[in-house]
């Protein structure tokens, strides 16, 4: 059924909203001129703009200039209101391609935002500079321990227990150094 409308018609780059362009739309449906959709486009114009904003751009007719012609690139929903208003053969079918080709679009949107994104690289000079900021950290907090444990062995032999704990904690933190 997607036959009909792919995704690779879709244009999400105006105003971040997926859209479709109207002679696109008019080929799909069947339409023998293209001028059709534009004035099917322009005497619906009101109810058109209830879905939103009507994009409508300038683009050159020929490679060879010319006097410039106008497309208008329609939301989803008024691409579906086109549809219900054109009245041919093949419509419905359009029709049922736009919503499935516009909802795996919206698909594909929400599975790019909830994807995992790899860490970010960790530069090298970072890395060096942690290393040395926890070795001196650590360096510090041993020297300090030491200091603790000859001041605690000076006061005397109530506080052998404590001291005792300090100097377990110190060689577990010289066991992780290494």
């Amino acid at each position: 059924m997607t036959d009909l409308i792919s995704f690779d018609d879709i244009n999400a780059s105006i105003n971040h909203e997926p859209r479709i362009l109207d002679t696109v739309l008019a080929q799909r449906l069947g339409m023998s001129r293209l001028r059709a959709i534009k004035e099917l486009i322009e005497r619906n114009l009101t109810e058109l703009q209830s879905y939103g904003e009507v994009c409508r751009m300038a683009r050159q007719t020929s490679a060879q200039g010319g006097r410039p012609g106008v497309e208008y690139w329609l939301t989803e929903g008024q691409a579906l209101l086109i549809c219900a208003l054109s009245r041919t053969p093949v419509a419905a079918q359009v029709r049922r391609a736009l919503i499935e080709v516009f909802m795996a679009f919206r698909r594909r949107q929400i599975e790019a935002d909830v994807a995992p994104r790899a860490p970010a690289p960790i530069h090298e000079s970072a890395l060096s500079a942690a290393r040395t900021a926890a070795a001196r950290a650590f360096a510090d907090w041993a020297g300090l321990a030491l200091e603790v444990e000859a001041r605690l062995r000076q006061q005397g032999p109530d506080l052998d227990e404590l001291s005792a704990a300090l100097i377990a904690a110190t060689e577990v933190l010289a066991r992780l150094r290494k």
